[in-house]
Order: structure tokens, then sequence, then C-alpha cells
């Protein structure tokens, strides 16, 4: 299976929703009497890593050059 330009861009706008509600349930108060199952930060780090992937890999699909190196 090949990541074609549409499903690349579906990832991409489905990282930034998580990101944007993982970063949303971060800022709520913490409820002293219930414990946190998942760390919130952690979710956006992980959102963002997936986004910043997608978005150079959407590059590379446009034909943008986004390796370092020496071209020759």
């Amino acid at each position: 299976m090949t990541l074609d330009l549409p499903l690349t861009l579906a990832i991409l706008v489905l990282g930034l929703g998580l990101f944007v509600f993982a970063a949303w349930r971060a800022r709520q108060p913490a409820d002293p009497f219930k414990v946190r199952m998942i760390n919130y930060t952690l979710v956006q780090l992980l959102a963002i890593f997936v986004v910043l992937l997608m978005g150079a890999h959407v590059l590379g699909l446009m034909g943008i050059h986004t390796g370092g190196g020496v071209r020759t």
C-alpha cells in the first residue's frame, strides 16, 4: 500500500485534530479525586511528530526535496 496524497492529507488532518484535542484536555484542571490514565502532553508530542512526518511526506509528493545532504 502506498501513501498517496489523499491518504497522507487525511493522516495529517487527523494528527492535527488529535493534537488540538489533547491540548484541550491537557489544559483542563485536574480533579484530585480522579487519576488521569492518559498523559495528554505525550499524546501531543506523538501527534505533532506524525504531523511533521506527514508534512514532509506531502512536500516530497509535491516534488520538493526535503532531505539533507549534498546533491550532485
